[in-house]
């Protein structure tokens, strides 16, 4: 960030900030199923499954999906960044 173009270049930029955004909501909607994961470690180890309840899993489903859904706007906004785009 320092070397290239400068602080000023990127703090100023609306592709930046919406890319840290995009990081920041998607780590913040990853709470919730890695805590569920890690719930569910103890029974893993010990040969049981999982009783998932329906609601849960589309709950978890839903939210691993718009992750990735938001993940895959990260290369558009680096690129629309790298070119100096400011919406």
């Amino acid at each position: 960030m320092y070397l290239e173009k400068g602080t000023t270049y990127y703090l100023q930029n609306g592709a930046f900030h919406a890319l840290v955004g995009v990081f920041v909501v998607a780590a913040l909607l990853s709470i919730y199923p890695t805590l569920a994961f890690l719930r569910w470690r103890a029974d893993t180890r010990a040969g049981r499954g999982q009783a998932v309840k329906s609601g849960q899993f589309k709950r978890l489903q839903m939210i691993l999906r718009t992750e990735m859904a938001l993940l895959l706007l990260a290369p558009l906004l680096a690129t629309w960044m790298a070119h100096g785009a400011l919406f």
